[in-house]
């Protein structure tokens, strides 16, 4: 059964050209950076790897703040022992 949408919580696009050595650009101007594969430059550079890992620990972060303790990769749960 497909859900109804009834509320348009937020809107936005963006635009990306070059590819993964290119450029992208959010409407609001915020995200405007120029890309580069991951090692091609000597300098740090934002890649399209790191964009998408920063949305998704973001998206993940929140879906864990609503279902238990907030951890840190590499660490372990908090024990429930004593």
């Amino acid at each position: 059964m497909p859900i109804q949408l009834t509320k348009v919580a937020y809107t936005t696009s963006a635009s990306a050209r070059g590819g993964r050595s290119g450029h992208v650009r959010s409407a609001d101007g915020l995200v405007d950076f120029d890309l580069a594969q991951p090692g091609t430059t000597p300098e740090p550079a934002v890649n399209p790897q790191t964009l998408f890992a920063a949305g998704f620990a973001a998206r993940r972060s929140r879906r864990m703040s609503r279902s238990g303790p907030a951890r840190t990769v590499g660490s372990a749960w908090p024990s429930t022992s004593k």
